[in-house]
């Protein structure tokens, strides 16, 4: 063999020593097989039907008690429209970052934050973001039949997946969800994550314009709630009425930081089969 060929025979040989190097390097940095699928499968110009599911679940109805529903929601919302858009959000950032929750279970914190959300989402030039961050019992995801879909927990445990990938367009002009996700039993650990802070800057500096309501778990049976509450602008405090003590309310609040703004709406809804029968709310 000249030398001639024996260079080029080397030369052949580095060329595929190069080519599996950067197989390798390629296979190395490309992200978690089931995060390509559900990249690659997951449409974000879809429209997801939900108006269908809430008037079966009772939550949307018509006739009397569905205008007396929208005139006390939009008392509720005009504040804290006003708290997240107006002069004083200005001085006080993440104002738009709204968190409903309530002291024990089934006082209507799901059903005000649907209600919230979709009055809002009739407002001119507002738009709004419903996300399901009550981790132990996702009632936002199960109302809207979105258990299955990727979500809130999901983005937190890994950081590859940007929030917008797992948010779902609704049928209600301007209102989108993102669902609970998957389980874990790290749900405090998680909303007190460096990534949880990230995620919720992420959602207030992205959509400045939009209302982001959290879904959370209620005050006193989970660590969570007090976790979140340190990184939202408002509260909504929903107390059913003729059932939470005065104490209970009390020991609620005591959870929240101090300088945030605390909204406390009396619920006199009740639930039968499964479908509400409206009362009145009050605002104070």
């Amino acid at each position: 063999m000249s030398i001639v060929e024996k260079a080029i025979e080397k030369i052949h040989s580095l060329n595929k020593e190069e080519i599996n190097l950067n197989r390798k390097k390629a296979v190395a940095n490309q992200p978690p097989e089931e995060l390509v699928e559900y990249f690659k499968n997951s449409s974000n110009d879809s429209v997801y039907p939900i108006l269908e599911r809430l008037k079966l679940q009772g939550i949307v109805t018509e006739g009397e008690n569905a205008k007396l529903l929208d005139r006390e929601i939009r008392n509720i919302k005009r504040p804290l429209l006003k708290s997240a858009f107006g002069p004083i959000s200005k001085d006080e950032p993440h104002r738009n970052l709204l968190m409903v929750s309530s002291s024990l279970p089934d006082e209507g914190k799901t059903f005000i934050s649907i209600n919230i959300a979709l009055s809002v989402a009739r407002e001119l030039g507002k738009t709004v973001l419903l996300v399901d961050a009550d981790i132990a019992k996702p009632g936002v995801s199960k109302l809207l039949e979105v258990e299955d879909r990727k979500g809130l927990v999901d983005v937190l445990l890994n950081p590859a997946m940007d929030p917008g990938f797992v948010l779902i367009k609704t049928d209600v002009p301007g209102l989108t969800i993102m669902p609970a996700g998957g389980f874990s039993e790290l749900g405090t650990e998680l909303l007190a994550s460096q990534r949880m802070e990230e995620v919720v800057k992420e959602l207030a500096r992205r959509y400045p314009d939009r209302l982001v309501i959290f879904d959370s778990s209620p005050l006193l049976l989970t660590t969570e709630a007090p976790v979140l509450a340190a990184l939202m602008g408002q509260v909504v405090l929903v107390v059913k009425s003729c059932s939470t003590g005065q104490a209970q309310i009390k020991e609620a609040v005591s959870l929240l930081p101090e300088e945030k703004a605390i909204n406390v709406i009396l619920n006199k809804q009740s639930s039968r089969f499964g479908r509400y029968n409206y009362g009145s709310y009050g605002y104070y």
